[in-house]
């Protein structure tokens, strides 16, 4: 069952990262506490302010961290049928 663990680790890595973008994509205060604490997010705030960095994390950043998080449960649903597909062949 080795061959599982990528296929698993990539499942819930995306539900995990689709679960907290659309938190913070629905709950602005929860995403302005998350940028104040994050030393990432504390660089976005010192160069562009609170607010400016608030909007471009809704606009961009939380839409494409939307999408990955998508593509790695479909690469992990993919991983998973196929390595499901051999064991059961065999």
């Amino acid at each position: 069952m080795y061959p599982l663990i990528i296929p698993a680790v990539l499942l819930f890595g995306g539900f995990y990262f689709l679960g907290r973008n659309i938190s913070f994509l629905r709950n602005q205060i929860k995403l302005g506490a998350y940028l104040e604490t994050n030393p990432a997010g504390k660089r976005w705030v010192k160069h562009f302010g609170q607010e400016k960095a608030i909007e471009l994390f809704r606009r961009y950043f939380l839409p494409v961290g939307i999408v990955i998080a998508l593509a790695m449960i479909w690469v992990g649903c993919w991983g998973t049928y196929k390595v499901l597909l051999q064991y059961l062949q065999n």
